[in-house]
């Protein structure tokens, strides 16, 4: 199990990059309501409005992107994973004359796990401080 997890570590290292990419595009939105309300109200200027929707728009669909690429990556190791345990799996399945059924159901579980939003979501949890934090010194 250990050598197969070790064998798409740079895969995680991959979607914890593009993790941090992502949550850094998060705060598009409120920066976005930040400018709107800094620049374009104080100077009643539609072009300033009309630039920064067009950037709101390109930062959103590159976020997007990027999520799209992380699950998809995500996706990827858990089928891998998966491939690469069947075969043990499938002898120990058989070993000793007594059939383990929970053994497939198990790698499964794992599979499956893997492949989920929430485990994307482990990547997005060391973020949380960091934006309340922000959020406090945005609005104390």
């Amino acid at each position: 199990m250990v050598r197969a997890v070790g064998s798409f570590k740079h895969a995680l290292l991959f979607v914890g990059v593009f993790s941090v990419f992502v949550n850094l595009l998060m705060l598009t939105g409120p920066l976005f309501m930040l400018q709107v309300y800094d620049r374009v109200l104080g100077s009643g200027s539609e072009e300033t409005l009309v630039a920064l929707i067009v950037l709101v728009l390109v930062l959103y669909g590159l976020m997007w992107l990027l999520d799209f690429a992380r699950t998809r990556l995500l996706a990827r190791c858990a089928a891998r994973l998966q491939a690469e345990l069947d075969g043990e799996v499938f002898e120990q399945l058989f070993q000793g004359g007594r059939s383990k059924p929970h053994l497939r159901r198990d790698v499964d579980a794992v599979q499956s796990t893997i492949a989920s939003p929430g485990f994307a979501a482990l990547f997005d949890a060391p973020f949380t401080p960091l934006f309340i934090g922000l959020i406090f010194i945005f609005h104390p």
